[in-house]
């Protein structure tokens, strides 16, 4: 093993040249994916940062300007419901238009320690955002001063008008801080996108330069390799061929030299082993055409020795078999005699048996075609009731959608009094509270009228699924009635068949136990004749084994002379096909 191991070291180390330049493209190669990896991380790296950029700065300010956005709606629409509101509720509009404007506040506070950071928006900006909510909240205090009574006077009537316009500009300078973090979003994405575009023109060209370098240097260095190889290929084709006569070259790597060599060497060998194969099957193709001739006059006298012995004996076969066959039949027929015997008087018997099971299928006809009619005749009521329910459920369905305008009716008039109700203000409450109630009673109505409909839908489906069915019921009655009716007439005309089958089969059995008689009568005579024929066939078989014996063991003999010849023969054509 050591040894062995020794030998692959210094193989290795004497190829010298080819080890070089195999590990110097390694090295190439390995040297341009650092140099492409690099490349690739750096560009990944950029765009990582400009995606952190966007998503934990500009994300999150564009994200508290819409919820302040939010904020101040919600408040602005309570303000228009508070100014709308009863006396009764204005506290709870007023509660939540603070609890937003607290929110509100909070969300700018927090927009602006996020911007401290980045500065993405301006800080004038944020401070007129600031200014503006402050006195939008000032100014919602002064409106719910005015609404407090029923009555406005023209100077608050302009507070209100002033409210309007202070709400419009702080949506102005909201869309103004949102407009800025888009186009800062916007100019990030931009100088991402340059850079990406730059740097992948550039990993794009140093891939271009490693591909052309390593297909230059790959082509080389292939050439140096396969041209050898090509002609030991073409070496080793002529050896395939036969043609041990080949030249074999020298080469100046000393790899491909060491290859060369052992192949002359095999060369060498081969030759010589080919010309020591020739002379030794030449002796062996003579020595095999002596014995293959007199193993064939020795079969020859033993197969007509054979061929004597097996006529007589296949003679004295056929007649013992032809009485054994004669014997056989005789003794099956004897036995298929009674066996016919006893089952003509089973058939007999079976035959009384159908006969009485034909009587009493008939009368069971009778019985069943009388009970089926009297069935048809229920299910013709049974499609009656179903009609009937059919036309009671379209009448109740009619009555249902007369119930459903009404309650329509009476849910629109309810609302019509809800309307009256709230003009007439305090005055109507007590009758917006009952218009309320018929409304609500009129959609409970609605709903009970829908589920009604839906289950006087499914039981009219279910009507017409029974109907069919009854219907398919019918009908399959009816021809149960005609097959009953067949049945029965059919079972009369059997009754009359299976008298006459059992007078027939009395005279057949008769004649059956007659034959039966005569068939053991031959049945002896024939075993007395084989006995004395089986004595003479004994003693020509020991003749045909004998010889038979002797016919083998020469053919034996004369096929392996054949094989012989004929391997001693294969083996000369194969080394005849080489040239030394």
């Amino acid at each position: 093993m050591l040894k062995e191991i020794d030998r692959i070291k210094d193989l290795y180390a004497g190829n010298s040249s080819l080890r070089a330049r195999l590990i110097v493209s390694q090295v190439i190669v390995i040297i341009f994916l650092i140099i492409f990896g690099s490349i690739s991380i750096y560009l990944v790296d950029e765009l990582f940062e400009s995606s952190k950029v966007i998503s934990d700065r500009v994300v999150p300010l564009v994200e508290k300007l819409y919820d302040i956005n939010d904020k101040v709606g919600k408040m602005r629409r309570h303000e228009m419901l508070y100014s709308l509101s009863s006396p009764d509720t204005k506290d709870v509009q007023l509660k939540k238009i603070k609890d937003f404007e607290t929110e509100a506040f909070g969300l700018i506070e927090q927009l602006k320690a996020i911007n401290s950071d980045s500065n993405i928006i301006s800080e004038k900006h944020l401070s007129d955002l600031d200014k503006s909510f402050k006195n939008y909240s000032n100014n919602i205090d002064i409106v719910i001063e005015v609404f407090k009574y029923s009555t406005i006077t023209n100077v608050e009537s302009k507070q209100v008008q002033n409210s309007i316009n202070i709400f419009t500009d702080l949506m102005t300078i909201l869309g103004t801080c949102a407009d800025e973090a888009k186009s800062a979003s916007e100019k990030k994405a931009n100088s991402s996108k340059i850079l990406y575009n730059s740097n992948l023109s550039l990993t794009i060209t140093v891939l271009v330069i490693i591909i052309i370098f390593l297909g230059i240097y790959s082509y080389k260095t292939i050439k140096n390799i396969v041209g050898p190889l090509k002609k030991a290929v073409e070496i080793i084709s002529e050896f395939s061929e036969g043609n041990l006569k080949k030249d074999i070259p020298s080469e100046k790597m000393k790899e491909y030299n060491q290859m060369f060599t052992a192949m002359e060497k095999m060369s060498t060998k081969l030759s010589d082993a080919v010309f020591k194969i020739r002379q030794v099957s030449d002796g062996i193709l003579s020595s095999s055409g002596n014995l293959q001739s007199g193993s064939e006059k020795l079969s020859g006298f033993a197969q007509e020795m054979a061929a004597s012995s097996e006529q007589g004996s296949s003679s004295i076969e056929e007649l013992r078999t032809s009485l054994e066959n004669v014997g056989s039949s005789i003794g099956i027929q004897s036995v298929s005699m009674e066996s016919i015997d006893r089952n003509i008087q089973s058939m007999s018997k079976a035959i009384l048996d159908i006969k009485k099971s034909v009587e009493v299928l008939a009368t069971q006809a009778n019985n069943a075609s009388g009970k089926a009619s009297g069935g048809e005749a229920i299910i013709s009521k049974t499609e009656s009731s179903m009609d009937n329910i059919k036309n009671s459920s379209s009448q109740i369905t009619k009555i249902i959608g007369l119930i459903s305008d009404i309650s329509s009716q009476t849910n629109l008039l309810a609302l019509n009094a809800a309307i009256e109700a709230a003009r007439a203000g305090e005055a109507g409450q007590g009758f917006a509270v009952v218009a309320d109630n018929i409304s609500k009673l009129a959609e409970k109505t609605n709903i009970s009228v829908k589920q009604i409909q839906t289950l006087i839908q499914s039981t009219d489906q279910s009507i017409k699924e029974g109907y069919s069915r009854v219907g398919e019921l019918s009908a399959i009655l009816r021809n149960i009635i005609d097959s009953i009716n067949t049945i029965n007439s059919s079972a009369n005309s059997v009754l009359g068949s299976v008298g006459q089958q059992a007078q027939r089969a009395t005279n057949i059995a008769d004649n059956v136990k007659e034959a039966a008689q005569i068939s053991k009568e031959i049945d002896n005579a024939s075993h007395e004749q084989k006995g004395a024929i089986k004595e003479v066939n004994h003693t020509i078989l020991n003749i045909s084994n004998i010889s038979n014996t002797i016919s083998h063991e020469s053919q034996g003999l004369k096929t392996l002379s054949y094989g012989l010849k004929s391997q001693s023969e294969e083996l000369k054509d194969s080394v005849d096909f080489f040239k030394v």
